[in-house]
């Protein structure tokens, strides 16, 4: 009964284009959030996830705090991680993860991790039913909750990450139980797309300015975002005013039938020859080139292309200037 309950559930949350992130993602993700920080167990970067579902990002940036710090208790290691998600039943199932995670992670540091059979949070999974276990019920201050794209933000994270939903709000793709009347307020205020409205794009607005200068965001959203006439706007507002630092198309995402985008934006002013990493998973051998950010906007509609080998970067950049 759990198993159907939670399967009712998850095809509800995925009629409203809530995917349940799978762990490779969520693990590259946070790999990318987290890529050549100075950690610091007293000080550690501030994290969102603004759509977090049933926990899978937070998971994995717990698994890999626990990692880096086997000592710290597990308390300090969650206060750092923040997650916000409308659906009970997934806030829910994410506090129920991670509470059991915290527990293995506490079980090893009174180990004193000297043994290989002690359990580690990576061995945590996140499953049917999980919502519905008989556990104690424990207060996660770290979890709320809420709709992110309503309120005012307030630049108070150094990492937003996530999978956020992906959801037409108009025409024939439009979803169904997801209304646009009720999104117009908030596609007013951050200047999103009207003609064909998506939620994924709000997210990305709103977020940006919950972030601090410095700060990071890291998302997964369709590769229509690289390329689509009604993101130009928004392309071309982060190549002018965010430092783009990876463009990672193609990580295979099962259960979705769309062709994915990996990015992280940086929140600060890009530099006169900063370059972006652009990456197509899908090709094999040299898969991965440079792109001087500025060449993006020399284009018609200012698509996100890409470009193999690494030597051509410096050879765009000369014919630019």
């Amino acid at each position: 009964e759990s198993a159907a309950r939670a399967r009712t559930r998850a095809e509800s949350r995925r009629a409203r284009g809530a995917f349940a992130t799978p762990r490779p993602i969520a693990l590259r993700v946070v790999a990318e959030a987290y890529r050549g920080l100075a950690l610091d167990a007293a000080d550690l970067p501030r994290l969102l996830d603004p759509a977090c579902g049933t926990g899978a990002v937070l998971l994995a940036a717990f698994c890999r705090l626990s990692r880096r710090f086997p000592r710290v208790p597990a308390a300090r290691l969650l206060a750092s991680l923040h997650g916000i998600d409308c659906d009970r039943d997934a806030v829910e199932t994410a506090r129920r993860v991670l509470t059991r995670a915290a527990a293995v992670h506490e079980e090893a540091r009174g180990a004193g991790a000297k043994s290989a059979h002690v359990p580690r949070a990576e061995s945590v999974r996140i499953g049917p039913g999980d919502a519905d276990e008989a556990a104690p019920r424990e207060k996660a201050p770290w979890l709320h909750r809420g709709d992110a794209l309503l309120g005012t933000p307030r630049p108070e994270y150094d990492l937003v990450v996530g999978n956020p939903p992906w959801v037409s709000l108009a025409g024939k793709h439009r979803a169904h139980g997801v209304s646009r009347a009720a999104r117009q307020p908030c596609i007013d205020r951050l200047g999103a797309d009207t003609y064909r409205p998506n939620l994924f794009e709000l997210f990305v607005r709103a977020t940006l300015l919950r972030l601090r200068p410095g700060g990071r965001q890291v998302f997964l959203v369709p590769d229509r975002l690289a390329r689509n006439r009604q993101f130009e706007r928004l392309r071309r507002e982060l190549v002018a005013a965010h430092r783009i630092r990876l463009l990672e198309f193609g990580l295979r995402f099962d259960g979705v039938d769309a062709d994915t985008l990996l990015y992280r934006i940086d929140a600060e002013r890009p530099k006169a020859r900063a370059v972006v990493r652009v990456r197509d998973t899908r090709r094999p051998g040299d898969a991965e080139g440079r792109v001087p950010q500025r060449a993006f906007a020399t284009r018609p509609g200012c698509p996100f292309w890409f470009v193999r080998g690494r030597g051509l970067a410096p050879l765009i950049d000369r014919l630019l200037r």
